[in-house]
């Protein structure tokens, strides 16, 4: 995903649903068809990059707010012609909307709040206006198109006031140069004449019945591509209400669609699309119990939403965190409380037990977090970075004896035995006892040759020694260590052992005795 700082601009005719709704369906198309040849070449004029034909409206975006600003200018000339030599049921008038700002571009769309900004304000534009907000005043180059402030508005989902801005539309005061390039992009978008019958496409062009079945194979073609069903006016809806924020909206009006076409998958990708928007807004907001409650619902209703049962079983990864967390006088001490054993019990899937570990984070005992971990690879999960890092942190903490040494060394064990074997070399290297004792132990059982080299093994067997006789044979060989990187070493050891005492050493003459051998250790 490639984020860019774009101007965007969205625009839609007056009054469509109105007016088509007592239209015939050709009469829907052949408006449309109008539409876009009169406004797409604008567009390419001023460099406008069509992001899609959302039914009546077009998404589009530019590099220059100045260029969008001149487009909405020239797109309200070129109708302005237009409407001067059509019928009313002809006349086409929109509404022109520019914000600019930060926007995510992923396979050629745009998302971001650049975007719901200027869904929204298109929707307040009036018929025949160009509306921008203050983002675009401040960037564009405002001699070019002379404006006057609207005032503040507020949007639903924008947190603050937005300044709009509306452009004073003058034909006579335009400049030279906008005139001569409305003149350009009109040549381009002719006005057509509905009235007159055309010549037969195929009597005109071809004359032979031999080229008949091509004919017709290209006017299907032609009738898909130019003239959207009533499906695909729904989808460009769709699509308009998923880059205004309002996922809810947009499978409201999926779900009446697939009361006509059950089977389209098209149709069931989008809703499912869509549902998962809406899950990811409750969850941002942190309403795990009503995310869970609702997709609970609408998949006993709806069978085209059976494919987010991970996602229901993530849900309800969380939702028993919070009842955990709610009741922990109840399961206080439990590293496998019950509502965790019948979470695993009714979600089988690998990401439903990863995802409880991950929500258990900060919240419960580290052992809890762990045993998660391991059922989630255990049922196939891949290894993650995520669980390596928790693994290696409980080694660094804490006593040797507790479950979870135990089991983050399980883990290592059977699924990073590599990586685990790295960091285990790190860890003598330092001087943090509890993760040395743990890094040699881990290495000894994966049978490394360091564990086995006499250095690092006497300073192993010194964190925990008793006998006071073993400690001084000890230290008499760490004296003869000819490295002197291993005796800088073997001094910060020792150093940090008596430091810590009496964590490790069981009796203060030992830690007496180390104390005095220091400095013969450098």
């Amino acid at each position: 995903m490639l984020t860019k700082n774009l101007t965007i601009m969205f625009t839609d005719i007056k009054g469509f649903t109105e007016r088509t709704s007592g239209s015939s369906r050709q009469q829907t198309k052949t408006l449309l068809a109008v539409h876009e040849k009169l406004l797409v070449p604008v567009f390419q004029y001023f460099k406008g990059v069509i992001v899609k034909t959302i039914g009546d409206a077009f998404l589009v975006h530019f590099d220059s707010p100045t260029d969008a600003v001149l487009c909405g200018i020239a797109i309200q000339a070129v109708l302005r012609k237009h409407n001067q030599d059509a019928t009313a049921e002809q006349m086409i008038e929109v509404r022109v909307a520019i914000n600019v700002g930060e926007v995510d571009v992923l396979d050629g769309d745009v998302i971001g709040e650049a975007v719901n900004i200027a869904a929204r304000l298109e929707g307040i534009t009036e018929a025949g206006e160009v509306w921008f907000t203050d983002a675009v005043y401040q960037t564009m180059n405002r001699t070019e198109a002379p404006s006057a402030e609207v005032g503040e508005r507020i949007f639903k989902g924008i947190p603050h006031p937005i300044k709009v801005y509306r452009v004073i539309q003058d034909d006579t005061e335009l400049s030279e140069s906008l005139s001569q390039a409305i003149a350009q992009a009109g040549k381009t978008s002719p006005s057509i004449d509905l009235s007159k019958p055309k010549p037969a496409f195929i009597t005109t062009v071809f004359h032979t019945p031999a080229t008949y079945g091509f004919i017709l194979i290209l006017a299907a073609l032609v009738m898909i591509f130019v003239f959207p069903t009533q499906t695909e006016l729904s989808m460009s809806k769709v699509a308009r209400l998923l880059s205004a924020g309002e996922p809810l909206a947009a499978l409201g009006v999926l779900q009446l669609e697939l009361q006509e076409n059950p089977g389209d998958l098209v149709l069931i990708n989008a809703a499912v699309k869509s549902a998962n928007l809406h899950l990811d807004k409750l969850s941002e907001e942190g309403d795990y119990q009503k995310a869970y409650i609702w997709l609970k619902k609408e998949m006993a209703q709806k069978n085209y939403l059976h494919t987010l049962s991970s996602r229901l079983a993530v849900l309800d990864a969380y939702v028993t965190t919070e009842h955990l967390i709610e009741e922990k006088n109840k399961y206080r001490g439990q590293l496998y409380p019950q509502p965790a054993q019948e979470f695993l019990s009714r979600n089988k899937q690998a990401e439903a037990a990863y995802a409880m570990a991950i929500a258990l984070q900060g919240k419960w005992y580290p052992e809890t977090r762990l045993w998660m971990f391991e059922q989630a690879l255990e049922r196939g999960h891949e290894t993650t970075d995520e669980i390596f890092a928790t693994a290696t942190k409980a080694l660094s903490t804490g006593a040797y004896f507790w479950p979870k040494f135990r089991k983050a060394e399980e883990l290592l064990l059977s699924y990073y035995p590599k990586e685990g074997a790295e960091w285990a070399g790190h860890a003598l290297q330092e001087t943090n006892l509890m993760a040395y004792m743990n890094a040699w132990r881990l290495l000894d059982k994966l049978a490394d040759e360091r564990s086995k080299d006499g250095h690092y093994r006497r300073l192993y067997q010194l964190i925990s020694a008793a006998d006071i006789a073993k400690v001084k044979k000890i230290v008499a060989s760490l004296r003869k260590e000819t490295d002197k990187n291993k005796r800088q070493h073997a001094h910060a050891f020792v150093n940090e052992l008596v430091e810590t005492f009496p964590q490790y050493l069981n009796h203060g003459s030992i830690r007496d005795y180390l104390k005095q051998s220091l400095p013969e250790l450098k």
